[in-house]
């Protein structure tokens, strides 16, 4: 792969356990959005994004396309408690982390929630969250899991094997 780097932006530790296993399935270092803020991405010929998808959005998008002056973003990833495969993912990803908004491919992958590391906005906001919801009993919901898997990874392993083999038939 061309001279690449997979900025992150975790939370709650979900998103740098996904950033640590591409890291190792790619070599392509993962640096952390607090250091990567002040990097300059122009020796990178590919920039990878990963982040938590929270509240309809995947948070330091703003931020990553203000420094992305040449376009050098290929791909997103996003992470979130909802199940893959569950209508809440699936409606999400398709209204607000569509492939076209960002102007390359974005990859959902489930994670969890780490109770414990979440901020006291975000506990409140999720027990009023569950309440529009119609759940009553949120007890259930205040306990930390983990559903991240590395093999969540091999659709962007796919993706990126694809963008290098362009690039090689390009370069012939």
């Amino acid at each position: 792969m061309k001279s690449a780097i997979l900025i992150y932006y975790s939370r709650t530790g979900f998103t740098e356990q996904y950033a640590r296993w591409l890291e190792e399935m790619t070599g392509c270092p993962a640096v952390a959005y607090k250091d990567a803020r002040k990097m300059d991405l122009k020796p990178y010929d590919i920039v990878l994004f990963a982040s938590r998808f929270r509240a309809g959005y995947i948070q330091k998008m703003k931020w990553l396309r203000k420094k992305d002056r040449r376009r050098k973003l290929k791909a997103v990833l996003a992470t979130g408690a909802a199940p893959m495969g569950s209508p809440e993912a699936k409606r999400e990803i398709s209204v607000s982390i569509r492939d076209e908004r960002f102007g390359c491919p974005v990859f959902y992958l489930e994670s969890g929630i780490r109770y414990e590391k979440m901020a006291r906005t975000e506990k409140l906001m999720m027990r009023l969250f569950l309440r529009l919801m119609g759940e009553q009993d949120n007890r259930k919901y205040q306990h930390s899991y983990d559903n991240s898997r590395r093999e969540y990874l091999q659709p962007v392993m796919r993706y990126l094997q694809e963008l290098d083999a362009a690039e090689e038939e390009k370069n012939l």
